[in-house]
């Protein structure tokens, strides 16, 4: 067989209501993700943190790259369909959660820090007294994943610049974390510039997995997780399944859907969850 091209974005128009922009966040132009432990003393175990930041937001980092993100640009301009919609790999949503929670090499002490963590952003979110101490532990933030967007800041400034400059919001389906997610994505000002849906895996585990995380433990952890995150309205980490996105004039209605099962072709449906995304 002859080689074929490497390229799969291209773009799928349903009438005026859907433009379906299918991304490649893997491939082609991909700069190698960043990774914590190579700005890590290996003595002194401390983390280089300005060379990470200078790292991290360097402009030239690309993850779509200059050719795709000018076609995305320019299909976009061309669109009249209501909604514009992203499909590609990995969450966009920023996911800064607090940096004291990378820090626990006993991860069984993550629950009792979680839970410390929530208490006091209540307190915040609540307008109550809470001291410097306590407010730095809840806004010293981190990405949680450098694979996904939030390891590629400046490009993804630079698509939110170029959408709201063409007075469009995005509607953006992911995957790839194997859990469900709900976020809205906001620029570095923190104005909205859409929202983001991301289906659970069908069968590959997700960061229950990962981190040990029994069913009780995973449901504390997800309700944690959607208050520290500050971007992060919605996710589950302990149920497999898959999400069903409607979309008409009025409304995107996205439902996810856990099954009890995958090790049959039968299953039943054992929990929902429900999103409506009016733009």
């Amino acid at each position: 067989m002859g080689e074929q091209s490497p390229q799969i974005y291209r773009t799928f128009d349903f009438g005026n209501l859907i433009s379906l922009h299918m991304l490649d966040t893997r491939v082609i132009a991909r700069d190698k993700q960043l990774a914590y432990s190579d700005y890590k003393n290996l003595e002194t175990k401390q983390m280089d943190v300005a060379r990470f930041a200078s790292d991290l937001n360097n402009p030239s980092r690309q993850l779509l790259g200059n050719t795709q993100l000018n076609w995305l640009t320019s299909a976009i301009t061309k669109s009249n369909a209501k909604w514009q919609v992203l499909g590609q790999q990995v969450l966009m949503t920023k996911m800064w959660l607090p940096t004291e929670i990378f820090s626990q090499s006993d991860r069984t002490k993550i629950p009792q820090v979680l839970k410390e963590l929530v208490a006091i952003k209540k307190a915040v979110l609540a307008n109550k007294a809470v001291t410097p101490e306590q407010l730095a532990r809840v806004n010293t933030l981190m990405p949680y994943n450098l694979d996904a967007w939030d390891g590629y800041p400046s490009e993804r400034e630079a698509l939110y610049k170029s959408v709201t400059a063409l007075n469009k919001k995005l509607v953006v389906v992911a995957g790839d974390t194997h859990n469900a997610w709900h976020g809205t994505l906001k620029n570095a000002k923190g104005e909205s510039i859409g929202v983001e849906f991301a289906t659970p895996g069908v069968t590959s585990p997700g960061m229950e997995h990962y981190l040990a995380l029994n069913t009780a433990q995973a449901k504390q952890m997800a309700d944690s997780l959607s208050l520290l995150i500050n971007d992060l309205n919605y996710c589950d980490l302990s149920h497999r399944g898959y999400m069903l996105v409607t979309i008409t004039k009025e409304q995107i209605t996205t439902d996810w859907r856990y099954i009890d099962n995958i090790n049959s072709p039968s299953y039943n449906i054992i929990n929902q969850h429900q999103s409506v995304y009016k733009g």
